[in-house]
């Protein structure tokens, strides 16, 4: 929107092309919304001559609607959109087509990094050089980029925290649930008021149940349980020979017991031995 209505002196003809689309696009926009509130006065016009009065403007709105030549912009393929698809697509990540374009547990992992938040919020700023020199759009880019930096850098912290299958320190889960505290607070202040089901889950539940069981949640996400899931194939293949079914479920679950828990593993071998594992 700030390069639609900069002044063209700060514009890259890239910049100029984008605001000439930008707007035909508020144009259309508009005219779209005068058909509808002109359609719905026609629809509720109680005498004749309204009726006429805004069938006529109707039909004018449609030649001008139709006559503008527009194509519409399909999704995601704005000059930004279309960088920072480039660079997840370079990381092989793949935005799901449910859930607004949530990633997977394994993708999630992968844009945590530095290399990849740090690529995506750099092209931000670098877009938007290529169509204006105006210090006060490329500021907000800067400040865009600050703010999410800080968003993700905060959800690292948590997701670090919780995202493990290793035993926790119960006198530490304070200041995890500080971490949670942080980032929802972070989240709120500068993003929405609302929070989605899985933020509250991560304030309100997370904690009390790794206190609970004494474990992290890496087991219990969707990564885990696609583990859980592939784990147990490879034990059911393994006991193929064996031709009672009920014997057979056993020896997979107490299989998957034992490498699901790092304790029960752990019995049996000498101190020594358990120490170096």
């Amino acid at each position: 929107m700030r390069i639609i209505t900069d002044d063209n002196r700060n514009l890259s003809q890239r910049g100029k092309s984008l605001k000439i689309f930008g707007k035909n696009w508020r144009h259309r926009r508009d005219l779209k919304k005068q058909l509808k509130d002109t359609k719905t006065c026609l629809i509720l016009s109680r005498t004749e001559r309204d009726r006429h009065r805004f069938e006529l403007s109707y039909k004018k709105l449609k030649r001008s609607y139709n006559a503008l030549g527009f194509e519409t912009l399909s999704s995601r393929s704005g000059p930004i959109c279309s960088s920072l698809d480039a660079i997840l697509a370079r990381h092989k990540i793949t935005p799901q087509a449910y859930h607004s374009r949530a990633f997977v547990g394994n993708h999630c992992h992968k844009y945590l990094t530095a290399e990849v938040r740090g690529a995506l919020l750099e092209a931000v700023v670098e877009e938007t050089c290529k169509h204006t020199c105006n210090l006060l759009t490329i500021d907000l880019a800067g400040e865009i980029k600050a703010k999410f930096t800080q968003l993700n850098t905060l959800y690292q912290i948590v997701h670090d925290n919780i995202l493990h299958s290793k035993p926790i320190d119960r006198t530490q889960l304070h200041k995890t649930q500080e971490n949670i505290d942080n980032y929802l607070h972070f989240f709120r202040t500068h993003f929405t008021n609302m929070i989605i089901p899985k933020q509250h889950i991560l304030e309100h539940h997370c904690v009390p149940f790794m206190a609970r069981f004494g474990f992290g949640l890496g087991l219990h996400g969707e990564q885990g349980t696609e583990a859980s899931h592939q784990i147990i194939g490879k034990l059911d293949k393994r006991m193929c020979g064996v031709k009672s079914d009920t014997k057979k479920i056993k020896l997979i679950m107490e299989a998957n017991i034992l490498h699901t828990s790092p304790r029960l593993r752990n019995q049996g071998k000498s101190p020594k031995k358990a120490k170096k594992k």
